[in-house]
């Protein structure tokens, strides 16, 4: 059987060899062998196998049992994965529901991050971060210049690599405050903190950006999700775009049901 490498961005990040493909992977991980855990899952399959991991001994343990059946998983490394696999490495994107279903995002082209961050763009940025650290963060900074900014060797709170994700931010920021038709609500817990977070960012340019949350796990959903999941290291940046919803109804309409998208 195919062995395949996959990295794990959320809720762990972890190094895994498998036999099986990404959809099998991605339900194996959900729901467990047995069917008797549940949690939704973000991992990116490697395209080849580079960095300083023992690529060899995984490839020798992770065969098919005895009896035919293929090897589910065999852990490479769970610390300090991203910031050693080069970027040329990293293939799609996938996101798996609790319930075990998955969906894949394509690796865009440079002109396609461009083109869609300009057209959404509305002065403030919410991002979740998902590996290696976790907060919610609200920030001035465009998705590449703010992966760039917490990666950059000059910052002094940086990270060798960061995988996050932008979310919606209702424009009219008092339907946090009065509780109006808003979808999904991002930060339901105590939305005026997050209110007097924007604030800060917008009404003092040289704050470019203010912890909302630290950990931000329970309350994380795919359908907050603005436009995708990003990489940056630096000076390079990855986008993996969303598919809108509409196009989510015609290419797996029970995955969408399943991330309540819609």
């Amino acid at each position: 059987m195919k062995q395949n490498f996959y990295l794990t961005i959320f809720p762990m990040e972890a190094l895994i060899a498998s036999e099986l493909e990404p959809a099998a992977f991605g339900s194996y991980m959900a729901v467990g062998a047995r069917k008797g855990s549940a949690e939704a899952l973000m991992f990116i399959q490697l395209k080849d196998t580079r960095g300083p991991f023992d690529w060899d001994s995984a490839r020798a343990a992770c065969i098919e049992h005895a009896d035919g059946r293929p090897k589910h998983s065999y852990y490479l490394s769970i610390y300090r994965v991203l910031e050693n696999l080069p970027l040329d490495i990293l293939g799609s994107v996938y996101l798996v529901t609790r319930d075990g279903r998955t969906l894949e995002l394509a690796l865009a082209e440079r002109s396609v991050y461009a083109d869609t961050i300009d057209r959404s763009w509305s002065s403030i940025g919410l991002y979740k971060e998902l590996c290696p650290v976790f907060p919610l963060v609200v920030s001035r900074r465009k998705p590449a210049e703010f992966g760039a900014y917490l990666t950059a060797p000059t910052s002094r709170t940086r990270v060798p690599a960061l995988v996050f994700t932008d979310l919606r931010i209702c424009e009219n920021l008092e339907e946090y405050l009065t509780g109006g038709n808003i979808g999904n609500n991002v930060y339901d817990r105590h939305p005026e903190h997050l209110v007097n977070c924007i604030n800060q960012v917008r009404e003092h340019p040289e704050k470019g950006a203010k912890i909302v949350d630290r950990t931000y796990f329970a309350h994380f959903s795919y359908s907050l999700i603005k436009n995708g999941v990003f990489l940056s290291k630096q000076d390079e940046t990855l986008f993996w775009p969303l598919p809108s919803v509409a196009r989510i109804k015609e290419i797996d309409y029970d995955w969408g049901r399943s991330a309540d998208m819609y």
